[in-house]
């Protein structure tokens, strides 16, 4: 096989017909591989980039669900806070309430009391018309 200018070749015998049929068969088979493989990985990275596209739609999804929901979080802690208060303000009114209830039955003990002597000073009193002084005769 002789080289010409610009890279023409001149083919001599069959023999070497059939290695440069072969060559270029061995050429296209490893061209077509590679082909084939480059195919798959634009299939690859096609299936790759819709899931990312995917994923990132999720992500909007879940950011403004994270949103909504740290709101949502952020007013139940505020609620929180003003039960606690408010929780505070009704056990100082319990608390009042009982130490009143507490000093109205102590009022009403010494009342009962109280009621208790003046009704045994009533019941043992002298009835009208009654006196202490003896007359004695002499």
């Amino acid at each position: 096989m002789e080289q010409l200018e610009d890279g023409i070749h001149v083919v001599n015998s069959s023999n070497e017909i059939q290695k440069l049929v072969e060559e270029a068969d061995k050429k296209y088979q490893l061209l077509t591989l590679a082909l084939s493989r480059i195919k798959k990985d634009i299939t690859r990275r096609n299936i790759l980039s819709d899931e990312i596209e995917e994923m990132k739609m999720r992500l909007k999804e879940h950011q403004s669900r994270f949103i909504r929901l740290k709101a949502e979080l952020k007013l139940v802690r505020k609620s929180i806070t003003c039960l606690k208060k408010e929780l505070k303000h009704v056990n100082t009114k319990r608390s009042k309430a009982y130490k009143h209830a507490y000093e109205l039955g102590v009022q009403f003990s010494n009342a009962t009391e109280e009621l208790a002597q003046i009704d045994f000073w009533v019941k043992t009193a002298p009835k009208p018309g009654f006196s202490f002084v003896t007359i004695t005769r002499f």
